[in-house]
């Protein structure tokens, strides 16, 4: 017998909750917490999918490690690289190397999940930006609660995302996405655009564009069948391997009342017995063999641990960096896109005075250079331009 499948898609305006039938989802129920009644199920497996809008992603370097000293490493410092005073979170290897670990970090506020857990006890927790599994290099784009996402993927690995408000998104927005994916070396083969957009992809014979209905849900929601969730299980979820020696006991228990039947039906008294001691301390045996195993030493990460803050303190904090930049940006001007990489940060600007831009981060104490990367964009229809700036920021 299959589990069943119940997915909660939780957005800044509430949960929508999705149940599959024949691996197709319908949708069962929606709105704000407050005005969900609980979703009941036997044997069901429940997801919950944290919307784009909910989460905040940062791609980061780290020194090579097993993947248990990278997750405390990242456990360690979501204090600095998230502004949410009860984060979860997901990461993933991006790329790696002898040199580093490059890793991409989701994380969200969970103060919230003792009211989503009233109406879907979720077992796993998946961000929208990792619930996608293309095999090919492909761009997909869809509109959701007035925001056009474009999401790139390619064999299972998030290569980048960007949203746009859907009455202003521009086919120069997607161009430019497509170019900053440049970095990577990966080239884009199809773009998949669920409905309708205010303008229209050309096709080439590099790049196929193809258009589908608008389904009425985002995209990760029919994709979440085809992705493997044991990696996404939440934080505080039981699992039954952590409690070996309690199932053996239950076994144990099942194994004596039998023996106690035995003992009622049974005239050979004294053989039924011998049998039931001889199980039972084999039983015991295992117990104590699966009780001493969890009696391990704790691996040290002291070694890790010290690097890692000794890197760590030569660096800018990520959130002290946004603030300067919130801060100090003539009016008018907004951060599309920031990339950091230690003390340098690669800075997308939509402004109409870009001067002023660069006149007013240069005059910062706590910026070492700041410098134009490439060409001025002009948005004709937002009367802005958009442009890449380099900034190294002080030690």
């Amino acid at each position: 017998m299959s589990m069943g499948l119940i997915a909660g898609y939780w957005h800044k305006n509430g949960l929508e909750l999705y149940q599959y039938v024949r691996g197709k989802p319908v949708r069962i129920a929606g709105g704000p917490l407050e005005s969900l009644s609980p979703a009941r199920g036997v044997l069901q497996r429940n997801v919950l999918i944290v919307g784009r809008d909910r989460l905040l992603h940062v791609r980061k370097r780290y020194p090579p490690a097993s993947k248990e000293k990278l997750m405390q490493a990242v456990s360690l410092e979501l204090g600095e690289l998230f502004p949410f005073s009860r984060p979860d979170y997901f990461c993933r290897v991006f790329r790696s190397s002898s040199a580093y670990t490059e890793l991409d970090i989701w994380a969200w506020e969970s103060e919230s999940y003792d009211a989503l857990r009233k109406i879907l006890p979720f077992h796993y927790a998946v961000p929208e930006d990792a619930a996608f599994s293309s095999a090919a290099p492909e761009l997909m784009v869809w509109t959701y609660g007035g925001i056009t996402h474009l999401l790139a993927a390619e064999n299972g690995r998030f290569l980048g995302a960007a949203s746009h408000p859907a009455d202003a998104v521009t086919e120069g927005d997607v161009g430019r996405f497509l170019k900053s994916l440049d970095p990577y070396g990966v080239e884009i083969q199809k773009i998949r655009i669920y409905g309708e957009l205010p303008f229209s992809l050309k096709q080439t014979p590099d790049l196929t564009v193809a258009n589908e209905t608008d389904r009425g849900y985002p995209p990760c929601i029919a994709a979440l069948p085809s992705v493997s969730s044991r990696e996404f299980r939440a934080r505080g979820e039981v699992q039954l391997p952590s409690y070996q020696g309690l199932l053996l006991r239950i076994v144990l228990y099942c194994i004596l009342g039998y023996g106690l039947f035995l003992y009622l039906t049974v005239r050979n008294f004294d053989q039924s017995t011998q049998e039931l001691r001889k199980i039972s301390r084999q039983m015991d045996r295992q117990i104590l063999m699966t009780d001493s195993g969890k009696g391990n030493s704790p691996e040290d990460f002291s070694e890790v641990l010290k690097e890692l803050n000794e890197k760590r303190g030569t660096f800018p904090s990520p959130v002290r960096a946004l603030d300067l930049l919130a801060r100090v940006l003539p009016k008018g001007s907004y951060l599309n896109t920031v990339f950091f990489n230690g003390n340098n940060l690669e800075v997308w600007i939509l402004s109409r005075e870009p001067l002023d831009v660069l006149r007013v981060l240069a005059q910062q104490k706590e910026i070492r250079n700041v410098r134009l990367k490439g060409p001025l964009n002009m948005e004709q229809k937002a009367g802005q331009y958009a442009f890449s700036v380099a900034i190294e920021m002080a030690g």
